[in-house]
């Protein structure tokens, strides 16, 4: 079955920060070349047949002047032979976008997603500038003035637990749409495993814990992967890529060079590269060995009978390969995300409770 595929470009391998669990393993300053983006979006919107989302993110993204995201809508304009519905969003740590940027970003149709650790205290330890020093000021002055129009993605570590309702309050005051990562020891993330890696009890405690906050909230607020993974439990899958191998195996990553991989957080694995956008057509890219170990990972740990397997395919390869390697269990995967399942599966014996989601998620 031919499935429609997106693309998670690092425009630049360059950042202007030096967070603590940054999945790159090093910052170079290297640019994308306009001529890889034209190729990027051709390829793929020439292939598609429904949709195709472009995911634009660094290093950080913003280093990049502003008619870049303006070729990029053009090139989506003039290279859509399938008229497919073609998205674009950005995810910037938010240094850069102040009003004026986002107000233009956002008026040629870019969603945009903030990095923000969920409190001043947690962003100025995690996520300090090149110099090692915290500059939380002006980047929650730049979220507070989106005045809820952009979306967070928080990485929740050891020095998460205990802060679970601070933080969730926290992200209330500033999106309407907020995504929560437990951290992953990748990349430069490796030399403060030791640091950030909470317990498999303190993980489970945590993600239980804010489930439970979104669950009795009775606003609007959209808490991810939790909206997602309730949905799971009534369709019987999932649609996000740490919980999904269909997912995860149509969901690529490409660095500034044109290199593709198999994601985004791999693409300093050299095992997983798959080919180069310009030099390859993406016909033959998709047929890369290193594509169809996702699929050989996910049958090999169906086959380990876990209960919830169809809504989570043993974790994320990638934060796998860190602890358990590439075709194991992420560390996160049974402990805490059975825990968390198991937590979801009682609540949704409770017909009370269950209505009360399946009126949020699907009325």
């Amino acid at each position: 079955m031919k499935l429609d595929i997106s693309m998670v470009t690092r425009v630049t391998e360059q950042c202007n920060k030096g967070c603590a669990y940054c999945s790159m393993q090093e910052k170079r300053n290297e640019y994308i070349r306009l001529e890889t983006v034209e190729n990027i979006i051709t390829k793929v919107q020439n292939y598609n047949s429904v949709i195709a989302h472009f995911t634009w993110i660094g290093g950080e993204p913003l280093l990049m002047p502003d008619d870049f995201f303006y070729h990029i809508t053009e090139f989506s304009n003039k290279n859509n032979p399938n008229n497919l519905q073609v998205s674009h969003s950005i995810q910037t740590n938010g240094l850069k976008l102040d009003s004026q940027r986002r107000e233009f970003l956002q008026g040629i149709g870019f969603k945009i997603g903030i990095s923000y650790d969920g409190t001043p205290a947690l962003q100025s330890q995690l996520r300090r500038n090149r110099g090692r020093l915290p500059v939380v000021g002006s980047e929650l002055r730049n979220l507070t003035n989106a005045n809820k129009k952009v979306g967070t993605i928080s990485v929740i570590t050891k020095l998460s637990y205990g802060q679970e309702e601070k933080i969730y309050q926290e992200l209330k005051k500033v999106s309407k749409t907020a995504s929560l990562n437990l951290f992953a020891p990748i990349g430069e993330g490796r030399k403060c495993q030791t640091g950030l890696l909470p317990t498999k009890e303190q993980a489970k405690e945590m993600m239980i814990k804010f489930y439970e906050l979104w669950r009795d909230d009775n606003d609007k607020f959209q808490l991810h992967p939790f909206i997602e993974i309730v949905k799971s439990f009534f369709t019987g899958r999932s649609n996000i890529c740490e919980y999904s191998a269909i997912s995860c195996y149509r969901i690529l990553g490409i660095n500034s060079q044109g290199d593709v991989y198999t994601c985004s957080r791999s693409i300093d694995i050299p095992e997983t590269s798959m080919g180069n956008i310009n030099r390859d057509q993406l016909e033959d890219i998709l047929k890369s060995p290193s594509r169809q170990l996702i699929l050989d990972r996910y049958f090999g740990l169906q086959n380990e009978g876990c209960k919830y397997f169809s809504i989570c395919s043993g974790g994320c390869p990638i934060e796998a390969s860190s602890t358990n390697g590439f075709m194991g269990k992420s560390y996160y995967c049974c402990e805490v995300k059975g825990g968390l399942f198991g937590k979801i599966e009682e609540d949704l014996n409770d017909d009370a409770i269950r209505k009360s989601l399946e009126a949020r998620l699907f009325g």
